[in-house]
């Protein structure tokens, strides 16, 4: 058999086996981010197959008809308005895996492919997870300061490919900055802005009074309280910390438990909402962290939650959506020789998506949480 047909029939076995694997990358990918498989679970994960940008729903009224009446008496036909679409831009992320010929050539067995591909898979697994938290969780900061905007993040090879909304962005800890997020400025829509609040806690105490205002700012208006609270694993610590000595909040509800991937021992709650934490979650307040960019480690990028302050974000996932194309859920595509790499196959694991807020103003976030208090 001449080489080239040789190659083209292991890369149809390679695209073969790792399109059989697919079930399990977005399953490993979507699980793994606790805050993805919640918004999941509460049915806010939204598969969209069409249109150049991503339409949400948005209400910043009520209707306007409503009238108490008796007997015959005549309510208001004029046709409400108060409603709108956003419109959020696409966002891609992508990788590639690859296979040279020597590996082709002494994996030649089916067994032997598909622990290839296995072993290959899990590498690529492992950075689309890091990649994708880092873009929704953190995002990307152009400077050093306080209050500094968090964006979008960029591509490392195209810098004007930008990736998903941030949660920094869409809850942002200055709220009234002048920055449009789908297509509403906040300087100047106030209804639309999250509430933020500056941490000046010294004692346990003092952090449940600001948890508690963030909490009952978040539930004004209709569409109910927070029902996730997420923070850095300092937060999360002295919050756990403030609990041993008093009431502890649990979470029972064994599916809310599945989907976060602990134990009863380990999942606790603020109210009604379970709290968990991500190591991306950035200090964006005054913060002292070290800046760290997750994509490229030369440039200055974000701030990782290693400091003296901490954040925690209290949100009502029914004021969030997690978007996927349902073309590009983590898809693979064909193997195919590397331009100007001919010894090499190379196929692609590729997302399309956006993290929306169909309404800012049900988020809060505090920021600036001294983590070293002790009581």
């Amino acid at each position: 058999m001449p080489a080239t047909i040789r190659t083209e029939t292991y890369n149809t076995l390679l695209t073969t086996t790792l399109r059989n694997m697919r079930g399990s990358i977005r399953d490993e990918i979507s699980t793994s981010q606790h805050f993805l498989a919640y918004l999941d679970f509460r049915g806010r994960k939204r598969f969209v197959s069409d249109g150049r940008t991503v339409d949400v729903p948005l209400m910043y009224e009520l209707n306007q008809t409503g009238d108490v009446y008796q007997g015959y008496g005549v309510l208001d036909t004029t046709p409400p308005d108060g409603h709108t679409v956003n419109g959020y831009p696409w966002a891609n992320l992508g990788l590639t895996i690859s296979v040279n010929g020597s590996e082709r050539r002494a994996n030649q067995g089916k067994s032997a492919i598909f622990n290839l591909i296995n072993v290959k898979k899990s590498q690529a697994v492992a950075t689309a997870k890091e990649m994708l938290s880092s873009a929704l969780i953190v995002g990307n900061l152009a400077a050093t300061g306080s209050l500094s905007q968090f964006t979008r993040v960029t591509g490392r090879i195209d810098p004007s490919a930008l990736g998903p909304y941030p949660l920094p962005a869409l809850v942002d800890a200055n709220p009234s900055r002048s920055v449009t997020i789908g297509e509403i400025n906040g300087a100047t829509n106030s209804w639309y802005r999250n509430f933020a609040l500056a941490s000046t806690a010294t004692t346990y105490n003092g952090v449940m009074k600001e948890f508690l205002r963030c909490y009952m700012e978040a539930e004004k208006g209709v569409g109910g309280p927070p029902d996730i609270m997420l923070g850095d694993q300092k937060a999360w610590e002295l919050y756990f910390s403030h609990l041993e000595t008093k009431e502890r909040y649990m979470v029972t509800d064994q599916r809310v438990i599945d989907v976060l991937g602990g134990s009863r021992d380990s999942l606790i709650m603020y109210r009604n909402a379970p709290f968990i934490w991500d190591e991306h979650t950035p200090d964006v307040g005054t913060t002292t962290a070290t800046p760290v960019n997750y994509f490229n480690s030369s440039e200055v990028g974000t701030y990782g939650g290693d400091g003296a302050h901490s954040t925690v974000y209290f949100l009502n996932s029914q004021a969030l959506e997690y978007i996927v194309h349902s073309q590009a859920d983590w898809i693979t595509t064909p193997f195919i020789p590397a331009v100007n790499a001919p010894d090499t196959s190379t196929a692609g694991m590729l997302w399309q998506g956006q993290l929306v807020a169909n309404s800012r103003r049900k988020h809060s976030v505090l920021y600036d949480i001294d983590n070293t208090i002790s009581s």
